[in-house]
């Protein structure tokens, strides 16, 4: 496997093991390989949602709803910092919400 594609499978790996089905994203540059593999995965069930911070809250709902964690999954920069309003009330709600922020490709800028 090339070792650009394994951090994504690692990290696909780890959610499975800790049965975490449902996925908010937030598809942009830096995250469509991982985007393009959880969304034909059968094990996850994925929302799409491109504003970051509708996003938050979107996982919000289902976290509470589903009584389990969701994971929101966006870029670097400016768009991991959309999430912190629905972050925040996540917390406060006690509703687990794991963060996934994607940046630039090491292997690509050697």
């Amino acid at each position: 496997m090339d070792n650009k594609y394994i951090g994504n499978s690692i990290l696909i790996e780890l959610l499975k093991k800790y049965n975490i089905k449902k996925l908010v994203l937030s598809s942009g540059a830096r995250n469509v390989p991982f985007v393009f593999n959880v969304e034909n995965d059968s094990d996850f069930e994925c929302f799409s949602v491109i504003d970051e911070r509708n996003a938050a809250f979107f996982a919000l709902g289902l976290s509470q709803q589903a009584k389990e964690p969701v994971v929101i999954a966006c870029t670097s920069g400016t768009a991991a910092s959309n999430y912190i309003t629905g972050i925040t009330e996540a917390y406060y709600s006690h509703a687990p919400i794991v963060v996934l922020t994607f940046d630039r490709n090491p292997y690509m800028y050697n």
